[in-house]
């Protein structure tokens, strides 16, 4: 009886907003942005604050903890359960959050981002109407904060973070969710990683093929996201591009999310031709992102790059043919004529330099994965 009620009083979403020296102005857009979203008696928000040096912005907070169902301050602490001493990065911070969340549903705002009017009544009504257990996803889009001029739009995406609701207790819990401790960026990448290993176990279950997403998509576009010119992503490092800063993050949270639900898998017996099949295609594709990062980065900086970056993807591919038995042809075949010849590779790369900007291969696929 108790489990009943504490079901039907716990809040229906928690909104978790990873803080670090806020600007006031912008939290409080922030939270007028999630009362115009509505469902604010059945909402939860909590500050995650990772230790904040300035923390005037809590001054804006103050004022609207009676606003909302129940409202949390929480700041990330110095270690962690394991003893791990916690550095500054917005995965520790969005980790803490979801320790302190109780609602049925729990989604993440960046501290300086909005959301659109009635998002949260939308996305509660579509999550009642198709009885959704897991997982929705609405658009979004970018805008530059300074005009407001509307930059593009994100429609169907998976890998962002943004305008995603995750079932705290069916799926964040039941499938062992947890955001990369100390990885300073790519941390949403790593859990869009681990969503597609759960993915996958969703579509056997459902007799589906491993590739489908069983999603409940929203068409509506849900979160606003601002890009600031002092954001980090924004930023540029000692003539370096985000991506190529923190290229190592970027394969922690994809290619080695991968190999660890591999070897889970492996160590528990459950690993047949359809697992088997599905992370040959997971890591094809992180390796094809790998090697047009590569190229786009010594297209930049005419052979002055990080040669660890290059010795580390051969690793990698070394170790893909050694998993699958494998060869550079077969990669090189199964890439070319998977979703139609040519048309992965295509897609990709252009995914690639929508994030870098245009480049020319130095290499050639076929060359690199065969050296």
């Amino acid at each position: 009886m108790k489990d009943i009620i504490d079901d039907i009083i716990r809040p229906f979403f928690s909104i978790i907003v990873p803080c670090y020296n806020s600007k006031p102005e912008r939290i409080k857009e922030l939270l007028d942005s999630i009362i115009k979203a509505g469902c604010i008696d059945d909402t939860e928000i909590i500050i995650s604050d990772d230790r904040s040096t300035d923390k005037k912005y809590l001054e804006i907070v103050e004022e609207y903890k009676e606003k909302f169902y129940n409202f949390i301050v929480s700041e990330v602490p110095d270690i962690n359960e394991e003893g791990i001493e916690l550095i500054h990065c917005p995965g520790n911070t969005r980790e803490n959050g979801v320790k302190n969340a109780s609602g049925k549903w729990i989604t993440f705002i960046d501290h300086d981002d909005l959301l659109e009017k009635d998002a949260l009544i939308k996305v509660k009504d579509a999550i009642e109407k198709n009885n959704e257990k897991y997982f929705v996803c609405g658009n979004f889009y970018q805008i530059d904060p300074y005009t407001n001029d509307k930059k593009e739009e994100m429609i169907h995406t998976s890998n962002w973070m943004h305008a995603k609701f995750y079932n705290l207790d069916n799926l964040w819990k039941a499938y062992d969710f947890h955001f990369k401790t100390n990885l300073f960026g790519n941390e949403d990448i790593a859990i869009s990683s681990k969503m597609h290993c759960v993915w996958s176990r969703l579509n056997k279950n459902l007799n589906s093929k491993y590739d489908n997403i069983p999603t409940l998509w929203i068409e509506d576009f849900l979160y606003i996201w601002r890009s600031w010119n002092d954001s980090t992503s924004n930023v540029m490092y000692n003539g370096k591009n985000y991506m190529e800063k923190f290229f190592n993050n970027y394969m922690n949270a994809t290619i080695d999310v991968y190999i660890d639900d591999y070897n889970n898998l492996k160590d528990s017996s459950q690993l047949g031709t359809y697992e088997i099949d599905f992370h040959k295609m997971m890591h094809a594709d992180v390796i094809l992102y790998m090697y047009f990062y590569l190229q786009s980065f010594k297209f930049n900086h005419n052979d002055d790059y990080d040669l660890n970056i290059a010795f580390s993807i051969k690793k990698h591919i070394k170790n893909f043919y050694k998993r699958f038995n494998s060869n550079s042809i077969d990669l090189y075949n199964f890439i070319d004529n998977y979703h139609g010849r040519g048309k992965w590779y295509n897609d990709v790369r252009d995914s690639v330099e929508h994030g870098v900007g245009p480049f020319i291969e130095i290499d050639s696929f076929f060359d690199f994965i065969s050296k």
